[in-house]
């Protein structure tokens, strides 16, 4: 028999807080728990209980595995079923009862914070040509494209990735309590357990969604946010990506990024050397070949910036882009002395531009 637990709705706000966190903790709540669970929060005062809760609940994440920690964080959890139970079959508990489910999960929590060593940042980074896998300390996965670079930090409240450059892909451990936050230049990715990639090309973000959802919000709307999962909360629709093979593309000056879909199995082509181009403006072609290749494509002429590229590439085979896209765009390839190849316009190069 499956029955619904939810917190029963006390006198003090700070111990239903509590009672969540533990709930949240175990596993994703169900259709009727996640009802019960907004109705709590839309109430005065809630969320910013809850917040403050999560916070603090999220540092035990960095201790988990520590004797004396583990066994208060499991008697909570079993105190929490268990006065659960007979409150779902009528036995109304005392206050007593509450406030011992709240000591204990605040108990663990003190314990946590107390024991709770820093974490020291990492970087992971790829160089031309190169593709690398790592699992992160939370036990998310890092796919990172050729020329990538990755900068990791667990901190208490949230998973802090910044991308330097390039392009990765994220299977991210879920934990609803410690949001995952990908930042790149002015922008925030946030999600709590859930698959997706960003790309950094100039001064555009892409991000691609393969599994559950994100949100996409500036970094100034982020610090304004109480928390993370506030902002995520409070994004507008525009910036939120809910279904798998949607893609969000924030471009500068624009004050809302645009939305499209994708193919995931050819999004992901570059993790087994493969470039698929869809109408894709050739400067940006040619900044994504030039992460897999020490032979430099420049584009000379500025007209050509524009111009649509299509096809499946291999990465591993940039002669044979260039010989495509003369052959199909009329674009001419001048080797440079210095090894790099010079694009430049041909005479029937702009034919495709529009």
């Amino acid at each position: 028999m499956n029955v619904a637990i939810f917190p029963a709705a006390g006198p003090d706000r700070d111990e239903e807080a509590a009672a969540w966190c533990v709930r949240l903790s175990e596993k994703p709540l169900g259709r009727r728990e996640q009802r019960a669970f907004d109705v709590w929060l839309a109430q005065p005062g809630n969320r910013e209980a809850f917040e403050d809760a999560a916070q603090l609940w999220g540092d035990i994440d960095h201790v988990a595995a520590r004797p004396d920690v583990m066994r208060h964080r499991v008697d909570a959890l079993e105190f929490h079923r268990d006065a659960q139970g007979r409150r779902y079959w009528g036995i109304t508990p005392r206050r007593a009862a509450i406030s011992a489910i709240a000591a204990s999960v605040l108990l663990c929590i003190a314990l946590a914070v107390h024991f709770m060593l820093p974490v020291p940042g990492q970087h992971y980074e790829t160089q031309i040509g190169e593709r690398r896998v790592v699992f992160i300390a939370d036990g998310s996965r890092l796919s990172l494209d050729a020329a990538s670079r990755v900068d990791v930090r667990m901190l208490p409240n949230r998973r802090e990735l910044i991308l330097v450059s390039g392009r990765a892909k994220f299977d991210v451990a879920k934990n609803p309590l410690r949001p995952f936050l990908v930042l790149v230049g002015d922008q925030a990715v946030i999600a709590t357990g859930t698959s997706f990639s960003v790309e950094k090309l100039g001064r555009e973000v892409r991000v691609q969604l393969y599994e559950g959802h994100v949100a996409v919000v500036s970094r100034t709307k982020l610090s304004a946010a109480a928390s993370p999962l506030t902002a995520a909360h409070q994004a507008a629709p525009v910036e939120r990506l809910t279904v798998p093979g949607g893609e969000l593309i924030v471009q500068p000056g624009k004050v809302l990024p645009a939305v499209t879909t994708f193919d995931p199995d050819r999004s992901l082509g570059w993790e087994a050397g493969e470039l698929s181009l869809n109408d894709e403006p050739l400067d940006m072609a040619v900044e994504r070949l030039n992460r897999y290749s020490k032979t430099r494509l420049v584009v000379a002429d500025p007209r050509l910036a524009e111009v649509k590229i299509s096809g499946l590439f291999s990465t591993d085979d940039v002669s044979a882009f260039v010989v495509g896209i003369g052959e199909l765009y009329g674009i001419r390839a001048i080797p440079a002395g210095d090894g790099t190849i010079l694009l430049e316009s041909g005479r029937n190069s702009h034919k495709n531009s529009k």
